[in-house]
């Protein structure tokens, strides 16, 4: 879901996001706030990028890398890796270093910057007790929606 609401969800919401967040693939890309966000995350060692062929430069692999750069930058400011990803951590993909809004700050400000101007204002942190209520295993969880 977060994949989703990252792509579709965010750009547009907020003044400046559709040109800062834009992921087209018939576009240069490469002076987006999203992708300087991402290549200095690389650049720094917080995101890896091996599982993607491991070439900041291919722009065939531009979209994949920005969602998931997107997705581990949220995990991180919403501090949700200690407590959702096996072992408490995804590294090589997302270093340990980058597990909390400070750590964002220090290691990828590019970052930090984005998510607090056009993420933080759209998307808003979800409770972990309710995100364990509604994702159980064998469909035993509790969506708590309700029709009109």
């Amino acid at each position: 879901v977060l994949h989703t609401l990252q792509y579709f969800g965010t750009i547009g919401a907020v003044e400046g996001s559709l040109e800062a967040l834009n992921m087209s693939e018939e576009e240069d890309i490469t002076g987006t706030e999203l992708f300087l966000a991402m290549k200095e995350a690389y650049e720094n060692g917080i995101f890896g990028i091996d599982d993607y062929g491991g070439d900041i430069n291919n722009s065939d692999k531009f979209p994949v890398m920005l969602i998931e750069y997107q997705y581990l930058l949220t995990f991180g400011m919403w501090e949700f890796g200690s407590e959702l990803w096996e072992g408490g951590s995804l590294a090589p993909e997302w270093s340990d270093n980058a597990n909390t809004p400070e750590g964002i700050q220090q290691n990828n400000p590019l970052g930090y910057a984005l998510f607090n101007n056009y993420i933080a204002p759209v998307l808003s942190k979800p409770s972990i007790a309710t995100l364990r209520l509604i994702f159980q295993d064998n469909d035993g969880g509790i969506s708590g929606y309700v029709s009109d």
